[in-house]
């Protein structure tokens, strides 16, 4: 019976492992969250050793909603290579777009509430992003922190910084 278990718990481990401590450019594919400026059901997907497709669902605030795309090019190795976090970490930057909506009605003043504003539309946006994502070894998982200015398109032209840290599971 011990030994059944031994066995199972054992194949359990290599299947969830990945062949290679480097996941970096293997065309898999990771889904997982971000918190930050906003909150993301977030995707990433590798086409090639350096290149990667981060796609995402946003939400920010209670009735705002943003669907995203952006390219990134990996640095591997930024951190250097004289520790375990330097030779798991890859450092990228990259660009996207991405439309976002809202539907939002607040009063108008702390005492006299009989006053509402509506406030709703549809935007366009561009942003560049800065990060890096660890990839700790024997682990199907990245962490990542990210910092994106963007500047709103429409309806009107405005600029703001994305901020984000989250992590992945790796298929």
């Amino acid at each position: 019976m011990m030994t059944r278990l031994r066995f199972l718990i054992f194949t359990l481990v290599l299947a969830s492992s990945p062949a290679s401590a480097d996941r970096m450019g293997k065309n898999d594919i990771g889904l997982g969250l971000m918190l930050g400026s906003m909150h993301a059901v977030t995707g990433k997907y590798w086409i090639s050793e350096q290149g990667a497709i981060d796609f995402g669902i946003g939400f920010n605030g209670r009735n705002a909603l943003a669907l995203y795309g952006d390219f990134l090019w990996h640095v591997p190795g930024i951190f250097g290579s004289g520790t375990k976090f330097g030779r798991e970490t890859s450092g990228y930057l990259g660009g996207g777009a991405g439309v976002g909506t809202w539907n939002d009605s607040y009063d108008c003043g702390r005492w006299k509430c009989n006053l509402r504003r509506e406030d709703s539309g549809t935007g366009v946006f561009l942003r560049a992003l800065f990060g890096f994502e660890w990839f700790p070894a024997r682990t199907r998982f990245g962490v990542f922190a990210e910092l994106g200015p963007t500047l709103l398109l429409a309806p009107d032209t405005g600029g703001s910084l994305d901020i984000g840290l989250g992590g992945r599971y790796y298929f």
